[in-house]
């Protein structure tokens, strides 16, 4: 999304960290965590955006 490809340019400009905007098709909590759990070993950091409650709470 727009919202997210321009936070990964503002990490880029002010602390220079390398982000892409990867996007999860899924509405299944078990399913998202278990693919943020295996992507999880090749990044840095995850940026999460955009869950709604109560989901959030159990992803986070």
């Amino acid at each position: 999304t727009p919202v997210m490809e321009g936070k990964a340019v503002l990490f880029k400009r002010f602390a220079d960290i390398d982000g892409i905007d990867l996007e999860l098709n899924t509405e299944d909590v078990d399913e998202f965590v278990n693919c943020v759990r295996h992507l999880g070993k090749a990044f840095g950091g995850i940026n999460l955006e955009d869950i709604k409650a109560p989901e959030c709470f159990i992803i986070e």
